[in-house]
């Protein structure tokens, strides 16, 4: 175990959302039998928000556990724009990256920026079609 995470439901996280200045625009949920549903959220910045905005949702109750969490996990699942902002910042103990041998366009640089990143793998699978990596983030 790495990292202290909460779970939420969609209508908590899409309201946390909104009070971080954001536009929920897509929801798609997956329940498959017998595991715990996913949902997946697309967000962008309404042309309201500042970028100071939401930077300070980003480092404060954002990302604050729920009422009723306990000790459980939370994923954070942004782009590479969302790690840039989370490792500097502290916020990210555990990264996990998915690789997969298909162009998809021009993408961004994951780590670009981040000074000083120390990272320790501590699993690597995969398939002939992904390789899945685990690292933990030495602070």
């Amino acid at each position: 175990m790495v990292t202290t995470a909460y779970f939420w439901s969609a209508d908590a996280m899409a309201a946390r959302l909104v009070r971080a200045g954001l536009e929920v625009v897509a929801v798609q949920t997956r329940t498959d039998p017998g595991r715990r549903p996913q949902t997946a959220m697309i967000a962008r910045r309404s042309p309201s928000t500042s970028a100071g905005r939401l930077a300070d949702a980003t480092r404060g109750s954002f990302l604050s556990p729920p009422h009723d969490a306990g000790s459980k996990y939370v994923a954070d699942a942004g782009g590479a724009s969302t790690v840039r902002q989370h490792l500097p910042a502290g916020l990210i103990d555990e990264l996990r990256l998915h690789i997969a041998p298909i162009v998809l366009g021009a993408g961004e640089r994951l780590l670009d920026g981040v000074a000083n990143l120390k990272l320790e793998p501590t699993e690597v699978s995969g398939t002939r079609l992904v390789t899945h990596v685990r690292c933990r983030i030495i602070h």
